[in-house]
């Protein structure tokens, strides 16, 4: 069992909820970790592949409020959004704190030592005084 000191918030999902998240907390000097069971960021955009995938709405519906984008289509592509993704997380030095491949299975409060212990299929212990 590997356990690693994972001080701070924690996050789960590195799609468009999970990087505004990020964005947010290093803007406000919050220690944190998001993990992502899938190896890239995206979230549902990452997981479902299939011809023409788009989105449903204005493409512009899915820019960050801190971070305008010149959409290409009315309608984004899957391809443009996982560009935009990718870039917000450059952009904004956030890449460093999310861990792919790893899934968080369990997330348990404990008193005594008033924190919570993250478990996750990759790092068997995540202990945070959170």
């Amino acid at each position: 069992m590997v356990r690693t000191r994972c001080c701070g918030w924690r996050s789960s999902g590195a799609g468009f909820g999970g990087i505004a998240a990020a964005v947010r907390l290093k803007q406000a000097g919050i220690a944190f970790t998001v993990f992502e069971r899938s190896d890239d960021l995206g979230g549902v955009w990452n997981e479902n592949t299939y011809p023409g995938v788009e989105v449903d709405n204005f493409a512009h519906w899915y820019s960050f409020s801190f971070r305008t984008y010149d959409w290409s289509r009315t309608h984004a592509g899957q391809q443009e959004l996982k560009e935009y993704l990718n870039d917000t997380v450059d952009k904004f030095g956030v890449r460093e704190h999310f861990r792919f491949g790893s899934a968080v299975e369990r997330v348990e409060w404990t008193r005594t030592r008033s924190g919570t212990t993250c478990t996750s299929r990759t790092d068997r212990q995540n202990r945070s005084n959170s």
